[in-house]
């Protein structure tokens, strides 16, 4: 999928750039063909139902199959067909179901099928009805490109897997009708402490009490999101990487107002989905931004002070750290304005530390944000 052959990227910054398949253009410039096969276990077993995480949780009532503190509603005798095969019936005391997703531009849309394919209901809602069904067409391509990768021999198999997913999810841009049903909000919106206040406080009126709130936010802290609702104890962080569908790791924050149900819950659900899931308290980036800003502001720093071009420093990390991308592979992947937010909101927090970048910015003020535009630090051309 990724031709190793380079040409020369942007003369400023003497760099070469990976030819990038434009199929594939959300996944990392140092993917190869042969690691697609890294996928999690339960993609490449879909066939194969294993017991449900939720149902090793003590306060599930099995008389009433529902979460004692949460409200959980029941899925029985579930069961999942793909062509001629079927999956073995058997119960569920627990699932969330439905589950509602707030959608966004910042990798949550691209994880949307595999919570689809896991056997629950989502909702992509977006603040216009265009946008969130451009968003299931999204979903729905990484939904195909996953199918052609697990039922390769299989053309039926690829058809049913695409349409059983597809069937559970729906879109919408009524904010207050998407909630009102739902067990489970993953916000996923932009990384603006005001913007995500106003949607909290407007879904906190009109969702059901025993709905748990998460935040996909990767800088700021989930306390504050929280502070706004009557919920904070049903409230938490759950963290995913892009590309969501091959990234296995899964942040799970909790705050010192999240209840141990809740924890348990989503952590459960995170786990249901595939994902590894780590669990940090509630500070600024979590585990992985914590560690990842400051390395890459440092590289930055080093390409505008001339110490070295991206690509050597790119290189340096790959041969001399073990790393699998570079800083500037890295940052192009995630988007520069991304990662530019971040530094901004932390700089906002501590002046002493984490200044903005001229150079990413004027990227960024033209337009270049890395994979998802065509170029960052990088050029990328589609073939």
């Amino acid at each position: 999928m990724m031709d190793t052959n380079v040409e020369p990227g942007r003369d400023e910054h003497n760099v070469r750039a990976p030819q990038l398949n434009s199929t594939i253009v959300d996944l990392p410039p140092t993917l190869k063909n042969d690691e697609i096969s890294t996928l999690p276990d339960w993609l490449t077993k879909p066939l194969t139902y294993t017991r449900h995480p939720l149902e090793d949780i003590g306060s599930i009532n099995q008389e009433t199959h529902k979460f004692v503190d949460v409200g959980i509603t029941t899925l029985t005798n579930a069961n999942r067909s793909y062509g001629d095969k079927q999956t073995k019936e058997r119960q569920i005391t627990s699932q969330l179901l439905p589950m509602i997703s707030i959608d966004t531009t910042m990798g949550q849309t691209s994880g949307t099928n595999i919570v689809a394919a896991a056997g629950y209901n989502v909702t992509i809602t977006e603040i216009s009805e265009e946008l969130a069904e451009r968003a299931k067409k999204t979903v729905i391509k990484n939904a195909e490109r996953l199918a052609r990768k697990m039922f390769s021999n299989d053309k039926n198999l690829q058809a049913d897997y695409v349409n059983s997913t597809s069937s559970r999810i729906t879109t919408t841009a009524d904010y207050e009708q998407s909630v009102k049903n739902a067990d489970l909000v993953i916000e996923a919106i932009i990384e603006n402490l005001d913007a995500k206040h106003k949607l909290f406080t407007l879904l906190d009126k009109v969702a059901p009490a025993h709905t748990i709130f998460t935040s996909n936010t990767s800088s700021l802290l989930i306390k504050e999101i929280a502070s706004v609702t009557n919920r904070r104890d049903r409230f938490g962080g759950l963290h995913f990487f892009n590309p969501v569908e091959i990234m296995p790791l899964l942040e799970v924050i909790t705050t010192d107002e999240t209840s141990a149900a809740t924890f348990d819950t989503i952590k459960s659900f995170g786990e249901s989905i595939g994902k590894t899931c780590v669990t940090c308290k509630d500070t600024p980036g979590f585990i992985v931004n914590r560690l990842l800003i400051p390395y890459s502001t440092e590289a930055i720093k080093m390409l505008e002070e001339g110490v070295a071009s991206a690509r050597d420093i790119d290189m340096a990390m790959k041969l001399g750290a073990g790393y699998p991308m570079g800083p500037f592979e890295l940052a192009d992947l995630v988007g520069l304005d991304v990662s530019a937010n971040i530094r901004k909101g932390w700089h906002a927090r501590d002046p002493t530390r984490y200044h903005p970048s001229k150079l990413v910015d004027k990227l960024i003020s033209e337009g270049k944000l890395g994979v998802k535009t065509g170029e960052g630090f990088y050029k990328y051309n589609k073939l």
